[in-house]
């Protein structure tokens, strides 16, 4: 019972897209292993190294797309992904109830300039990571560049939604804790 626990709990915590990837990576080593198989039984067919040089391929593919749509720092989508997210979800979501948020770091070069790039940073990350938790699997979420984030978030029903939204929010971003005051400035609009 504990094992299933341990998995089910693992399973909600993965996302759609780490389950893809996931399973992507997954497939690349079966291509190799088919051609293991098929030279066991027909030595004259050698498919292995062909079969595994096509896996590596992928493999590096798929970790080159992920660098280029990915935001370094905090691990978010990077403008352009996030972009090509919003142009998608809009039009397979038309008529759905959903909110575009946006979120900037108040003060940020002031933060960065007394407390150093570091602190910067580790604001930065952490504004990323609250943002992604509580938006959780009702949104997508991508720092836009600086100190500007976004999110992509579904399913607020009316106004009392997306003010119980910011303020959880709000009140999230009070934990980041270092020897400044932090503020962020949000704004959000219901489509």
């Amino acid at each position: 019972v504990c094992d299933r626990l341990k998995i089910r709990f693992c399973r909600q915590e993965m996302s759609g897209e780490q389950k893809r990837e996931g399973y992507y990576l997954l497939g690349c080593g079966i291509p190799p292993l088919i051609g293991v198989v098929i030279h066991h039984f027909w030595s004259d067919w050698w498919l292995g190294v062909p079969l595994l040089s096509l896996s590596i391929l992928f493999i590096y593919l798929n970790t080159q797309n992920r660098q280029i749509t990915t935001d370094v720092l905090t691990g978010l989508s990077n403008r352009r992904e996030f972009d090509q997210y919003i142009v998608k979800k809009t039009e397979q979501t038309r008529g759905n109830n959903w909110g575009m948020l946006m979120l900037d770091v108040d003060d940020f070069k002031m933060i960065n300039d007394t407390q150093g790039h570091a602190v910067g940073d580790m604001v930065l990350s952490q504004t990323g990571s609250i943002l992604s938790e509580v938006t959780g699997d009702c949104g997508f979420v991508g720092r836009l560049g600086g100190d500007e984030f976004a999110a992509f978030v579904w399913g607020l029903k009316n106004k009392c939604d997306i003010h119980k939204f910011c303020q959880n929010l709000q009140e999230r971003l009070k934990t980041i804790i270092f020897d400044m005051e932090y503020a962020a400035s949000i704004g959000i609009s219901e489509v």
